[in-house]
């Protein structure tokens, strides 16, 4: 048993170093305005540089990064991490009696996102 779990721990560890090695996959987004969340104006004219699901570079210069997929945003607007800003919540048939609890906690058990 003991050789058994010393082997999956070194399988483990093994394919962890090989994940590692593997190139992360970039994109270039070029020609998009940044809203970063931070400042209060957009970054006109930016590229952005993603590696991964990560965020590397932002610049309103030109990016280099070979072997990126490259997505000309056409002076759209780059918001990054907002997801899912608008929801509905909707009652649906209930199994229990919704008037008798507090409003929030109706709301919870009744509610899907639309």
């Amino acid at each position: 048993m003991k050789s058994f779990v010393t082997a999956l721990a070194v399988s483990f560890a093994a394919t962890a170093v090989i994940a590692q090695d593997a190139p992360l996959p970039r994109t270039l987004f070029t020609n998009v305005n940044v809203y970063d969340g931070v400042t209060p104006e957009l970054i006109m004219g930016a590229n952005v540089l993603v590696e991964g699901n990560l965020i590397a570079q932002v610049s309103t210069e030109e990016i280099s990064a070979p072997n990126a997929s490259v997505i000309d945003g056409g002076g759209r607007t780059l918001t990054p991490g907002l997801t899912d800003t608008h929801t509905h919540l909707h009652i649906v048939a209930p199994a229990v009696d919704m008037e008798q609890m507090p409003g929030q906690e109706a709301a919870i058990r009744g509610a899907v996102a639309a």
